[in-house]
């Protein structure tokens, strides 16, 4: 017995010592390779970059002094300030230490972070076609994961010019009709607002209600979230909603460990098979009701002038189910808080600048209590734009833009230690556009740039490239006014029917909690006086 287990035991011996030298060439032969490809980049672009310094006076910009060789430093320290809930602040301090353009790298993956408006231009208008909308094979496995194939997941490329095709017209035609469908969940904001000078978390309403609108606009059916006792479907798909997308930033911020993901499967999955299950169904009915063969004299929904349902619109102009899945998906993630966490901050601003409240009322009362809210009409309220305004600088969507230079190119400014000459962009460099911090430029906003205060855009003459909530060139957000209309329709009402709106919250500053969106820590405590 002895001696049957003795060779035995040396082969499994042998067999352990070499997939220990497996595991440590491998450890030794990749850092190795990646390295080898790094100075083989490094070396082949030489050439290119030295004629663009001779005939273009390109220079290098300002770099980024990391502590460690991977650039995980620089990593760490914007995770932690994120903790703290310092939101970009860290990304201001670096704007001002080493200019409006600097470079940093991350496993030699050089960056270029800008918040200059010439080069955010260049990127988006001028030399559009020099970048693109890139991401890593397994990032991308991982966002498709839950939101497939649609407007806001897709490269540049045909795909995406289908998309948007797609998507634009819809939501051109839906102006209108999207104003019937927000002023009925506006009643019942109304209506659920404490009168008794009580105080209640408006952020908390906010999101429920535009979850609601955005649910019966997108699929045609609200989730009666803002039942005492919803759903229990609508509570199944929340939750899940939430998990998934809680997942995929999770693995979209480590994408060199993605892998992990599809070699063992875990929430985010069973996440996203819940959403999907949830949102096919509502697919399957639409594509029932716009069917070809639909007898003339059964209405569907969208037949409804006063009833606009994007699915439907969808559903007429394409018939796979996977791709009408995708593009609702995509949607729904932007709709669902974006406009609710928005318009919260703005009533978070205004409780805390009385003044600013009562000019708001009085404008809006002297426009007449009774005026019908048509999309024509909220678009002419100046002070309410103002606000918007202000609002989207401060506290508006701060995901900075990202692009991939696809060629070798050339950025207008940026290059040197004053940061006035052109850059040279190798092919494979990525160029971050830090909307927070361009929005917060003393330089373009003057000299209070994290002040509330709306009376600057009435003298406003920074160039649209200085104000880019939505992002920039053909990818911008497509939804931007109907955003605009939500937020001001419910300003208004509630200017209509409150006479103070007052703050119940402890502390002063706005700090930021990064959740689905940007939203305020805590919530918004108010309360009013009719």
């Amino acid at each position: 017995m002895w001696q049957s287990a003795t060779p035995l035991n040396g082969i499994a011996s042998v067999q352990i010592d070499k997939a220990m030298y497996t595991v440590f060439l491998s450890a030794l032969v990749a850092p190795l390779a990646t390295l080898l490809w790094y100075l083989y980049q490094k070396c082949s672009v030489y050439p290119t970059e030295r004629s663009a310094r001779l005939q273009f006076g390109c220079q290098k910009p300002p770099r980024y002094p990391h502590r460690d060789l991977w650039g995980y430093d620089l990593v760490r320290d914007r995770i932690n300030s994120l903790a703290r809930g310092e939101g970009w602040k860290i990304y201001e301090k670096h704007f001002e230490q080493y200019g409006n353009t600097f470079e940093e790298h991350f496993f030699f993956q050089k960056t270029i972070t800008t918040m200059e408006p010439a080069n955010i231009k260049h990127v988006f208008a001028v030399a559009p076609k020099d970048f693109s909308k890139h991401e890593s094979k397994t990032r991308k496995a991982t966002v498709r994961k839950l939101l497939g194939t649609g407007i806001v997941t897709v490269d540049d490329g045909p795909e995406w010019k289908q998309s948007r095709d797609l998507i634009r017209p819809i939501f051109s035609r839906g102006e209108l009709a999207d104003v019937n469908i927000i002023g009925k969940h506006v009643d019942h904001l109304i209506e659920v607002i404490p009168r008794d000078g009580s105080t209640f978390d408006v952020q908390l309403l906010l999101k429920k209600m535009f979850l609601e609108a955005a649910s019966e606009f997108l699929l045609g059916e609200p989730l009666n979230a803002f039942s005492d006792d919803p759903p229990a479907e609508t509570v199944s798909f929340i939750q899940n909603f939430d998990r998934a997308v809680c997942g995929f930033i999770r693995w979209r911020h480590a994408p060199r460990l993605s892998y992990l993901r599809n070699m063992f499967p875990n929430d985010y999955d069973k996440a996203c098979k819940h959403v999907h299950s949830f949102i096919d169904r509502h697919v399957h009915r639409a594509l029932q009701e716009t069917a070809p063969n639909t007898h003339p004299s059964t209405p569907t929904p969208s037949s409804n002038p006063h009833r606009y349902i994007f699915l439907h619109e969808l559903a007429l102009r394409i018939r796979t189910p996977l791709k009408i899945r995708s593009e609702v998906t995509n949607l729904f993630l932007v709709a669902r808080e974006n406009v609710a966490s928005l318009t919260a901050a703005a009533l978070f601003h205004l409780a805390r600048h009385p003044s600013e409240w009562a000019h708001l009322r009085t404008s809006i009362l002297s426009r007449g209590i009774s005026h019908p809210l048509t999309f024509d009409f909220l678009k002419s309220l100046t002070q309410v734009r103002n606000i918007y305004n202000e609002t989207l600088r401060l506290q508006g969507p701060a995901i900075p833009l990202t692009r991939h230079a696809i060629k070798n190119t050339i950025l207008p400014t940026g290059g040197s230690p004053d940061g006035t000459a052109p850059i040279f962009v190798a092919k494979g460099t990525q160029i971050v556009v830090h909307n927070w911090s361009l929005h917060h430029s003393p330089a373009l906003f003057g000299p209070d740039p994290h002040a509330f205060r709306p009376s600057r855009w009435e003298s406003s003459t920074s160039s649209k490239w200085s104000f880019v909530p939505f992002g920039a060139g053909a990818r911008i957000c497509p939804a931007q006014n109907q955003v605009y209309t939500h937020f001001a329709y419910v300003l208004v009402r509630m200017c209509r029917e409150f006479e103070g709106l007052e703050n119940r919250d402890a502390g002063w500053e706005y700090r930021i909690a990064f959740r689905l969106t940007a939203e305020a820590e805590g919530g918004v405590k108010v309360g009013v006086r009719v």
